[in-house]
């Protein structure tokens, strides 16, 4: 058993709580009470392949990190084989609590683009993404939030068979932000999870991504980037589950860091557990970077202004694997914090 102190905060780093995520649970509290101003996000699509329809008023959201909500708005689903959709809010403000579900499924190859912009109210989302048997796409979610804003997501992915998928979340973070990422995966399909922390000064962030691998032939590629600077704190998770049923399955689980600054800290864990004997790669890493003076230093003699050589290297930490056409929208939209 893990020993606890005072506050009962367990010593093992698989379940060691280093985030008060009190004022989450408190935005959660009031949401479900209705003692703050709750309102429904809204859903645009801006391509014509794309369909999108309300689901019953008697939905609500009822993920593992998010409790039931009843909501009679704010839940979609959405057909599509590519596009872009813009997520908004229909009241936005410093006390809202925006509340909101999307039903994304992939019937068809392409490229489709979940943007959320930048909005002072808070946010409860879910998001669940179904891939059709045999599709192979890729999935960009944009997630800004406000400077003082708590965020609080859950994206959930169900893989078909012999499908194939790249997911990619930028996150560019608040005050607070939870985020997990679940998944599970059909026979012979492949995917590809890429997980991007932008964070602000002084934020706190928790992102968990967990993976579930119950049919053989299937390729799991996992990876959360943070970039830290200004005291801020990242706890990066990631646990990928491999069945005996998985068999010539690959996983792999990598979690990075870039921290810019002394005052920053970043905690990361991932963790495997393969219970196949036929496994054709299991592997996971953590890596913490500085951007040390040295580093800046060598990048500025080739011409660039000290901020410019820093932001060099923060976009190419977080871009490195992405395709061309996600790297270009990425760029767009990080921010110097």
């Amino acid at each position: 058993m893990a020993k606890t102190d005072a506050r009962g905060v367990g010593d093992s780093p698989t379940i060691k709580k280093y985030i008060d995520k009190s004022p989450l649970e408190e935005l959660v509290r009031r949401a479900l009470n209705r003692e703050a101003p709750v309102t429904n996000i809204l859903i645009k699509a801006l391509s014509p392949n794309a369909f999108i329809d309300p689901l019953p008023p008697s939905g609500s959201i009822g993920f593992k990190s998010i409790p039931v909500i009843t909501m009679s708005q704010g839940l979609y689903r959405v057909r599509s084989t590519g596009g872009v959709f813009d997520v908004s809010v229909e009241d936005s403000g410093d006390d809202v609590i925006a509340v909101g579900y999307i039903e994304l499924i992939l019937e068809g190859s392409g490229l489709t683009i979940l943007r959320i912009p930048e909005n002072p109210a808070h946010r409860i989302m879910g998001i669940k993404v179904t891939v059709v048997k045999g599709v192979d796409h890729e999935v960009l979610l944009i997630h800004k939030s406000g400077r003082r804003a708590m965020d609080l997501s859950e994206i959930v992915v169900e893989q078909g068979d012999a499908s194939s998928l790249a997911l990619v979340a930028l996150f560019n973070t608040g005050s607070i932000l939870q985020a997990r990422v679940e998944s599970i995966q059909g026979a012979g399909s492949s995917m590809k999870k890429t997980i991007l922390v932008n964070s602000t000064r002084g934020s706190r962030v928790e992102v968990e991504d967990y993976s579930y691998m119950d049919n053989p032939g299937a390729s799991m590629e996992s990876y959360i980037r943070s970039r830290l600077e200004g005291g801020s704190m990242a706890v990066l998770r990631g646990r990928g589950i491999v069945s005996r049923r998985a068999s010539g399955s690959r996983i792999v689980y990598g979690i990075e860091s870039l921290i810019n600054d002394a005052e920053s800290t970043a905690y990361m864990h991932p963790f495997l557990d393969i219970h196949s004997n036929d496994i054709v790669e299991a592997r996971h890493y953590a890596r913490n970077y500085l951007l040390t003076m040295d580093k800046l230093f060598y990048i500025e003699t080739r011409g660039l202004k000290p901020e410019e050589a820093a932001m060099l290297l923060v976009h190419g930490f977080l871009t490195r694997g992405l395709s061309k056409t996600v790297r270009e929208i990425i760029l767009s939209n990080i921010s110097s914090s």
